[in-house]
């Protein structure tokens, strides 16, 4: 989980109270998929701030805005949860291009989470792993004594976290959303999220 590039430093409470609304509001980010230590982490490391203040006029429609201004766009499919700390982004949504304004504590892709629970719920099956029944194999000596032959290192996974595929975990938003004000946000894409789970599993069994 490294240091995303925009991420910025918020202060202790904000972290502490980002933690209890995250904790609280989702079975993803319960103490049973990750731990509240790695969840901290993951709050420090992926905030994220825009400042648009400096700009003349936000609503003048040719402004070319900053990337990170821009965060979904109406069908375009998206890997990432987006929960507003503090600021405003202008959401368009529906065939009438109705806009609204989300402030602080408003969340965007539940639908992402819903499906990363769902996913470690049900892990991938590890073909290589050794189940109970599964024997070493067997080969004949010389003299004709069966002999187990011994199982390649690194062959049976057993213990270690579930490999995930978090380029399958998308969702589409029938809306846009665009920050228009300073603004600092979280955002959990689905390959943070699922390294969060992998520490917490590999915390849980040592």
């Amino acid at each position: 989980m490294d240091n995303d590039a925009g991420a910025c430093l918020i202060s202790m409470q904000m972290q502490l109270v980002t933690l209890q609304w995250l904790s609280t509001n989702h079975a993803a980010f319960s103490s049973q998929l990750i731990s509240p230590s790695v969840l901290e982490k993951v709050i420090r490391r992926h905030a994220h701030k825009v400042e648009l203040s400096h700009l003349t006029d936000v609503d003048y429609p040719k402004m070319v805005l900053p990337r990170t201004s821009r965060l979904y766009k109406k069908g375009e499919p998206s890997d990432k949860f987006i929960l507003i700390l503090e600021g405003r982004a202008i959401v368009t949504i529906g065939q009438n291009e109705m806009n609204f304004e989300a402030g602080p504590w408003h969340c965007f892709g539940t639908e992402l989470l819903d499906k990363l629970v769902q996913m470690v719920d049900q892990p991938p099956q590890r073909s290589q792993q050794q189940t109970p029944q599964q024997k070493a194999p067997a080969t004949r000596s010389s003299q004709g004594a069966l002999v187990h032959l011994p199982i390649a290192s690194g062959s049976i996974s057993a213990g270690a976290p579930p490999e995930f595929d978090a380029k399958k975990v998308t969702f589409v938003p029938d809306f846009s959303a665009v920050i228009r004000d300073d603004c600092t946000y979280l955002e959990i894409n689905a390959q943070t999220f699922l390294l969060a789970y992998k520490s917490t599993l590999i915390n849980k069994n040592k």
